[in-house]
């Protein structure tokens, strides 16, 4: 029961033998805490699918940066480096300590990005981390890929091990947003734009545009979101306006204000596309406030919700809703905000984190009094959440994983340890990960959830690999216009297919076969996508292909195969694979 953002919790209330109330954000009293001595805790922890996570630690002794993995109990991971802590290279380093960006690898390795300086200035490289977290040597030069054009942001993975990188060049002539492409072997890959590198402009219409999407299509060319803030007049509302641009070339892609899937993709932690197509995004902004009764005004920070129908490229700031963030105006008068995460929670609700900083400006110039994350949450209808206590201050590192808010801590002072925090929520989006068994010529799907976990850590006797092609989803909760996935188990296979006549029959079959006779068994939901009626999609969703191996089966029994590649499935279809088309519809892929 949730009550002006407090939370009852049951099992804590049965253990102590009363009722006992805990406010959101709140440290989770079942969690322990498992400090790592002498280790401050780094920004950028990074979730994994089975709830534990990879969190860069700070040896300040050493003046360098470890990467911790832990377990989703808080327990570090000793498969990792043999105590759960691995060093990272000269290349984490004076300011770049505390903040590498990490990209968790399949095979339970990892790609860190970062930069330190040299006698030629900075210089920009990945590092990739062993399954065993051990330094890969045979990667780039001694476990450093070649050098970037600059601070990397955002990073994504190829189904042949090449890494996507997104950020902005450090050079006097070159400081626009870039992408480029790393091989598997750590080197710059020369067929991809100029050098391995393609260079994005950043003005549009003479509006300075951010990157809030990319994706790297299987031709090479890419597809970048880009966003920027106009106004008409001085005097016209503030807009947000969406465009795609195909790069090399530069050009407008019509029809979507999402890139198309491919074979790497990102999506920016501050925009979600819902099951209808539609497009929210949070953003911020000031507004000058006067306390009620007083004559103490100051200037608040909004979070702002924005909608975006379908293809529509222009929408006003906060025609979805926004909330205005509670400060003491007469000790900072000015504050300002930073949007970090937004996510939708059940029942089409919208939680946003913000990171607010607080200014005391009653001298000539506004002084830092202080930053900290906030929460707000919007209804669907973009109204406040009048049960939640808006503006609730809650970790600096939170995220929502699929146990809840996790993050990290500091105990005592000087140690780091991951922590849990109390929460209403369930996580909503996922990632649909195939799978395939090369024994039996089998596919497997399922989401980055604890039985990912258990597949990948379990790969050497179970014989699932991954194929390195994902899609996305909806987990199976209460997600308006979106449609749960049924999940059955035959013979020789596994079989997925909206809720419907498809997965009426099969449960009919099951019920009516036999006990000990071969059949389908229903296992329950997988996940949720939007239905496609008639073999189309909404904008910005992905269409998701279905093919059945059927004349192509070798002997080994019947086999579906589900994909956003249109190519690939054209593939199969010239292997002899029967074409089902159009499935279902799929969101972007998610960033954990």
């Amino acid at each position: 029961m949730v009550h002006r953002n407090v939370l009852v919790v049951a099992a804590i209330a049965s253990l102590l033998g009363a009722s006992q109330v805990w406010a959101y954000g709140e440290p989770d009293p079942n969690f322990s805490l498992r400090p790592i001595e002498g280790g401050s805790c780094g920004t950028g922890l990074t979730v994994l699918p089975d709830d534990g996570a990879f969190v860069p630690v700070v040896d300040v002794a050493r003046s360098s940066a470890d990467i911790a993995k832990f377990h989703a109990d808080g327990t570090l991971d000793t498969r990792w480096s043999g105590d759960g802590i691995a060093p990272l290279a000269q290349l984490f380093t004076a300011n770049t300590i505390s903040s590498p960006i990490l990209l968790p690898l399949p095979n339970s390795g990892l790609i860190a990005a970062g930069w330190h300086l040299a006698s030629a200035g900075r210089v920009d490289q990945l590092q990739r981390l062993n399954p065993d977290g051990s330094n890969d040597e045979t990667y780039g030069h001694g476990g450093l890929s070649n050098e970037l054009p600059g601070l990397v942001a955002t990073m994504a993975l190829t189904p042949d091990g090449s890494v996507i990188v997104e950020g902005t060049g450090n050079q006097p002539t070159f400081q626009t947003p870039y992408l480029a492409r790393v091989t598997s072997q750590g080197l710059l890959d020369q067929s991809f734009g100029q050098g391995g590198v393609i260079k994005i402009p950043d003005i549009i219409d003479g509006d300075l545009a951010h990157i809030y999407a990319w994706s790297v299509l299987a031709d090479g060319s890419v597809e970048v979101g880009m966003v920027r803030q106009h106004f008409a007049t001085p005097q016209t509302a503030r807009q947000l306006i969406l465009e795609v641009r195909r790069f090399p070339g530069n050009t407008v892609v019509s029809g979507r204000i999402v890139p198309n899937d491919g074979i790497a993709s990102w999506l920016g932690p501050l925009m979600k596309v819902d099951a209808t197509g539609g497009i929210v995004i949070a953003t911020s902004g000031v507004v000058d406030v006067t306390l009620a009764g007083t004559n103490i005004s100051g200037r608040a920070a909004v979070i702002y919700l924005t909608r975006f129908d379908g293809t529509a490229s222009v929408a006003t700031i906060g025609s979805l809703g926004s909330i205005n963030l509670p400060n003491d105006f007469a000790v900072a008068p000015q504050s300002t905000a930073l949007p970090i995460e937004l996510w939708q929670t059940p029942g089409g609700r919208w939680t946003v984190l913000a990171d607010i900083t607080h200014f005391y400006s009653q001298l000539p110039a506004p002084i830092y009094v202080s930053t900290e994350r906030h929460a707000v949450r919007f209804l669907a209808n973009g109204q406040a959440d009048p049960q939640f206590q808006q503006g609730v201050v809650v970790p600096a590192t939170t995220k929502l994983s699929g146990g809840g808010l996790v993050g990290t801590t500091m105990v005592n002072g000087k140690a780091c340890a991951l922590a849990r925090y109390l929460s209403d929520e369930q996580r909503v989006e996922a990632n649909v990960i195939e799978y395939y068994h090369p024994a039996s010529n089998d596919y497997f799907m399922t989401v980055d959830s604890f039985e990912a976990g258990s597949i990948d850590a379990n790969a050497a006797a179970n014989g699932w690999v991954r194929t390195g092609r994902t899609f996305g989803a909806w987990l199976p909760v209460d997600q308006v216009g979106a449609t749960p996935v049924c999940r059955f188990v035959g013979p020789v296979e596994h079989f997925f297919t909206p809720q419907g006549f498809e997965c009426d029959l099969l449960k009919r079959i099951e019920a009516d076969t036999p006990a000990g006779q071969p059949a389908w068994h229903y296992e329950g939901i997988a996940f949720s996508e939007t239905a496609s009626a008639d073999g189309t999609c909404p904008p910005n969703l992905q269409p998701i292909y279905r093919a059945y191996n059927g004349p192509a089966d070798r002997g080994e029994g019947p086999s579906h195969r589900y994909t956003t590649d249109l190519a690939l499935y054209n593939e199969l279809l010239a292997k002899g694979w029967l074409g089902e088309g159009v499935h279902f519809c799929a969101p972007p892929r998610t960033v954990r």
